[in-house]
Formats: structure tokens, sequence, C-alpha cells
């Protein structure tokens, strides 16, 4: 996990909603190769990260949402030989997508937290994970404040 000051390169979202009482997490799957992951991109020219996590929870796996809060935490990671800082935000969605901008290559799966958190384990997302169920558990998802949408 990083904890410089930097601005992210990219930016990313653990989403979650309530279904059936129960807290339930959206990972995202590649087929191609066997990759589990969250929606994650680049922050563009003229964007915020806060708008760069937004964009890629629709495009990824077709998701709509707020955003809580401030990042709750970053990391770093190596793509095409450059090493990434990654923000990484809650979302709680508010609309799923039928149809999503990448479907026909990345699937959207709905897990319970320990299901969702086995899936990554030993993505560098899986650390953050943990701080956002302890997050939820602790200071509630009903919260307006700082909600970006």
């Amino acid at each position: 996990m990083n904890t410089g000051n930097l601005e992210p390169q990219q930016a990313g979202v653990i989403a979650f909603q309530h279904e059936a009482n129960q807290l339930r997490f959206c990972v995202t799957y590649k087929p191609k190769n066997a990759a589990w992951g969250i929606p994650k991109g680049f922050v563009d020219p003229g964007n915020t990260p806060q708008e760069a996590a937004l964009t890629e929870a629709r495009e990824e796996p077709g998701l709509r949402g707020e955003l809580i809060g401030k990042p709750i935490g970053t990391y770093d990671y190596e793509k095409w030989g450059n090493i990434y800082t990654v923000a990484i935000y809650l979302m709680k969605v508010t609309h799923q997508d039928d149809h999503w901008d990448e479907e026909s290559f990345r699937e959207r799966h709905w897990l319970a937290f320990d299901a969702a958190r086995a899936r990554l384990q030993g993505h560098p997302v899986h650390e953050l994970f943990e701080r956002a169920i302890h997050l939820l558990q602790d200071q509630g998802d009903d919260n307006d404040e700082d909600v970006v949408r």
C-alpha cells in the first residue's frame, strides 16, 4: 500500500450494495486471462480521480452510484514497465446497466464479503478490501456526508 502524497494516476472503486439485508460487493472477472479485480483505470487529463473512478465503474461492470467520502487508501502496481498509484473509493451502487461497454470481455459478479475477498487474494486491493468492510460496518453507508455523485 502506498502512503505517498503524489496524485494517483489511476482510480478505482470497491462497489457495494445491500441485497437481502446483506452487503454484497462487485468484483470483475476477465475470462481471457482468468483475472479477478475491481473497476479501475487511468485518470484522464482534465478529470479528477473521483470522475475517473465513476467512469471506470460505468464502463467496466456497468455500475452507477455514489462515492462515499475520500479514498480509503491507495496501492501501487506495475504495468507496461511503469509503477502506477491507484486511489480506491467506496461506491454505493444505485443502478446496474443491463449492458455495458466492456461486457464482451469483463464479467460482473456480486459476492458476499468473504467470497469477494477470496477472489481478490493476491490482488493489490486485497488489503484495502478489509478496510472497506470495517468502514462500512463502523460508520454505516447511510451517511450522505462527502458523497460524490
